[in-house]
């Protein structure tokens, strides 16, 4: 009696299972006839949906591979890092000029026209005879020089005035331009990709001013300043701000973020003692100071941190 019990016992188990392994086959028919896709149905069917930490007691799993926790409670939780660091900057979409800052290349695409239309008329395939007299008279026309200072001291002009912002976009030569242009596509690139638009602006006007004004009162010479380097140069002094910051995060010597300024002015003293001295150096170094004080303020959050640190002084 025992031995039919058990059996029958067998065979109904038997049943059961052929039963399951049925239906097994035909949901697997039925999946594969609608095409489910495996993340879908994951969430959906076995009732495990996205987030991070739900207040219930169901656990939840993302299928992205972020960096996760086990809280008090041994459940997973999404932990990202949220903190921002001002000299690092999100990837901007590429334009024509790849990350260029706008502003740095409608700058050098006008001084690069400037340059051409005079290189081109010194040679005389442009503008006749005349035109090789045009670099001369651009230089007195919109340079700057002590004497410009003067009678901007004694009474304003508006037309003089303008020369403090003008001279950037006038070279002495087709090497002279080469060299700007080039200097401030790289340099521009570097301190643009961490700068805001209008701080970059401001620091390249700042820079050119204070290149002019100092030109003019520490020097005597009547031949007037021309060329961006007195703004190349404020890039450079904001290059040498960032690269501190980044030699010190790095627990590296912060005094290589001078090495660039200090090669540059070992050359212009090489040139100076082979050709003679170019009084433009002063304006040079003006334009870095200014722009290695001012990019303290106009990285991002500077501001705001230089108050703060005012106010607790």
């Amino acid at each position: 009696m025992q031995v039919h019990d058990a059996e029958n016992r067998l065979e109904f188990t038997a049943l059961h299972l052929d039963k399951a392994l049925d239906r097994a086959e035909i949901v697997a028919e039925r999946e594969a006839a609608r095409r489910l896709d495996a993340r879908k149905d994951a969430g959906g069917e076995l009732g495990v949906g996205h987030g991070a930490c739900p207040a219930g007691n169901r656990v939840a799993f993302r299928l992205a591979m972020p960096p996760v926790e086990v809280n008090r409670r041994g459940r997973t939780c999404d932990r990202r890092d949220t903190t921002r660091d001002p000299i690092r900057t999100t990837p901007r979409s590429e334009g024509p000029f790849g990350t260029l800052p706008p502003l740095i290349v409608v700058l050098a695409l006008v001084m690069a026209g400037i340059e051409a239309v005079l290189s081109l008329g010194a040679t005389g395939l442009v503008g006749g005879p005349q035109a090789v007299g045009w670099r001369i008279g651009a230089i007195k026309g919109y340079g700057f020089s002590a004497a410009v200072l003067d009678r901007l001291a004694l009474r304003w002009d508006w037309g003089l005035a303008s020369r403090l912002l003008s001279y950037p976009f006038v070279h002495l030569s087709l090497t002279h331009a080469l060299f700007a242009v080039a200097l401030l596509l790289a340099l521009g690139k570097f301190v643009g990709e961490v700068l805001h638009p209008v701080a970059l602006g401001l620091l390249l006007a700042a820079t050119t001013i204070t290149g002019a004004i100092a030109f003019g009162v520490f020097t005597s010479t009547n031949y007037p300043l021309a060329g961006a380097y007195p703004a190349v140069y404020g890039l450079i002094g904001g290059f040498t701000y960032l690269m501190w910051l980044q030699l010190g995060r790095a627990g590296s010597n912060r005094l290589a973020a001078f090495r660039l300024i200090g090669v540059l002015l070992a050359l212009q003293l090489v040139f100076g003692l082979m050709f003679g001295a170019d009084p433009a150096w002063v304006a040079d170094a003006a334009g870095f100071v200014t722009g290695l004080v001012l990019s303290p303020l106009l990285a991002p959050g500077g501001a705001r941190g230089f108050l703060a640190r005012m106010r607790t002084r």
